[in-house]
């Protein structure tokens, strides 16, 4: 999947395979991936240590450390910027962001996140001029911002409010919000 969404092998420093199943971390071993295996019921967690991924978590409740995974490779595609086109890091964190709230629907900081991800990417097409150059939020031309997936946002965002506590993750999601 990697390789079809960036045209080429990417490196290891590139790459964070996120798995639950041996095969799943011994995918990145041969580009020097970090991996994160989560025991979700398959496997045990010593099934997993035995794949020598970076980390293992028991379950799902420790996402913290998988969220901030998530995160850095949302940002990091959020600095390859260019004449508005979406990094693949940016799509695949969305998408590692959907399957993680899929998994843990209760999970209000995963919520929290993914709103975050679909905020910023909702603007992306009007955050850079025709030369390039950053555009403040307040000059945006709002008719090219993605209204479906700022909605998204929105409801996840108020999902993830009703949750509980806010975290880290949603109070980012809530200042993006009052920007819509």
């Amino acid at each position: 999947r990697a390789e079809a969404i960036f045209g080429r092998i990417p490196t290891g420093a590139e790459v964070v395979i996120i798995g639950d199943t041996p095969a799943d971390i011994a995918c990145g071993a041969g580009i020097a991936a970090r991996a994160l295996a989560v025991a979700t019921g398959a496997y045990t967690v010593g099934d997993l240590e035995a794949c020598r991924p970076h980390a293992v978590f028991a379950d799902l409740s420790e996402t913290d450390a998988v969220l901030e995974a998530i995160y850095a490779t949302y940002s990091r595609g959020w600095i390859e910027t260019g004449e508005g086109a979406p990094s693949p890091f940016t799509g695949e964190a969305i998408w590692l962001g959907q399957i993680v709230v899929s998994l843990l629907p209760a999970e209000p900081e995963a919520k929290g996140l993914l709103a975050l991800m679909l905020y910023t990417d909702a603007r992306r097409a009007a955050r850079r001029n025709a030369q390039g150059a950053y555009v403040p939020l307040d000059e945006q031309d709002v008719t090219v911002w993605d209204v479906p997936q700022l909605q998204e946002a929105e409801a996840l965002l108020r999902a993830a409010s009703a949750g509980g506590s806010s975290g880290r993750y949603q109070l980012e999601a809530a200042i993006q919000s009052a920007h819509v």
